[in-house]
């Protein structure tokens, strides 16, 4: 396993991917911040991004210099210590085949400096499809300023009151999930728009959406079924959506 390669692709990617948390230990730090991430041990290169944090726990990327790169699945949970909280997290790492080859586990250790400064330390392990685990194959400091405090809404089904840029598929989120799991998507302008599900050989598992939408941000749920409303069985499953010249997917992990 080639580490150097993982983490200039899938760790850029992934490291501040969409994650479910619990509530109650992001009071401090729900927001939107600037995020400027330091050259690691490992080197993977310094970069910037603005990360949204909500108050159910998530945060969402909004952009960043690596916003041509697809993002790869996340899930993790923060805990509360001290001032600081402690955020661990893994990411799915897959072949050009899709095949998985392993776990990348990032450790974060967070501290907030009230009300707009946050500072971490970051060390990752590779955790290969064995089981066996490589301890501190990177690490690295990342700090933030938080630029303004937002609301979060938990469920959008209907467009919002600014209208998107162009057409884009976001992660789903939880990812891993189980049973459920939600993909918000933008419209720019009034169109016909096709979200299915699909298995890793290519097969159509559900129909998520077939039809005409307004210009807005909308989100639709998955419920783990296929189209007879047959729970499906744990993988690696893929979202399309497609839309007036537009095509896009994501995979995700159902995990039972």
């Amino acid at each position: 396993m080639n580490v150097t390669r993982i983490f200039k692709t899938l760790l850029l990617i992934g490291l501040f991917a969409s994650l479910a948390t619990s509530a109650w230990a992001q009071e401090a730090i729900v927001g939107t911040w600037h995020m400027k991430v330091a050259t690691s041990a490992g080197g993977f290169p310094a970069f910037e991004a603005l990360q949204t944090f909500h108050s159910d726990g998530t945060f969402t990327e909004t952009s960043s210099n690596f916003a041509t790169l697809t993002e790869g699945p996340a899930h993790g949970v923060w805990m509360r210590s001290g001032n600081g909280y402690l955020l661990t997290f893994h990411l799915f790492i897959f072949d050009s085949t899709r095949t998985s080859v392993g776990r990348v586990r990032v450790r974060c250790a967070i501290t907030v400096d009230p009300p707009d400064h946050l500072k971490a330390d970051t060390k990752v392990d590779v955790i290969e499809p064995n089981g066996n685990i490589i301890p501190d194959v990177d690490s690295g400091p990342f700090e933030g300023f938080r630029i303004k405090v937002e609301p979060f809404t938990t469920s959008v089904s209907q467009s919002s009151g600014q209208t998107p840029l162009a057409f884009k598929l976001r992660q789903n989120y939880p990812n891993p999930f189980n049973p459920s799991t939600t993909i918000n998507f933008e419209v720019p302008k009034a169109a016909q728009v096709t979200m299915k599900v699909y298995d890793t050989l290519g097969r159509e598992v559900r129909t998520l959406f077939d039809g005409r939408l307004a210009a807005g941000t909308h989100n639709k749920v998955w419920d783990g079924k296929d189209n007879d409303g047959v729970s499906i069985g744990s993988g690696v499953y893929f979202v399309k959506m497609t839309t007036d010249g537009f095509e896009s997917a994501k995979h995700m992990v159902l995990l039972k």
